[in-house]
């Protein structure tokens, strides 16, 4: 099925060229991450998080499945995957407590 050019709208702001330059720098997504206070928060009780969140490469992924949900939906079913066989390993699922 053919999707509608506006089928993803918030995909479409991100993919803007003004908007695109300023998400593409890490710094930029970091302060304004930083500026919300319940991101902030969850940032400090979660400091795995704080990493990810601060890693430039894991920022540029959100932000490219953010803009493509095909790859979105492509991300999703791979984590599906991988949750799904480490259920089938005994024990595997205590691995990620």
């Amino acid at each position: 099925a053919a999707r509608s050019p506006n089928a993803n709208p918030f995909g479409n702001v991100l993919n803007m060229p003004g908007i695109s330059n300023l998400l593409s720098n890490p710094d930029i997504l970091r302060t304004v991450m930083m500026a919300n206070p319940a991101t902030r928060q969850v940032m400090e009780r979660n400091p795995e998080i704080a990493r990810a969140l601060q890693d430039p490469q894991t920022l540029r992924q959100a932000m490219d499945m953010i803009r493509n949900p095909s790859l979105m939906q492509e991300m999703t079913r791979n984590t599906d995957r991988a949750l799904s066989n480490l259920d089938a390993v005994p024990g595997g699922m205590d691995a990620l407590a």
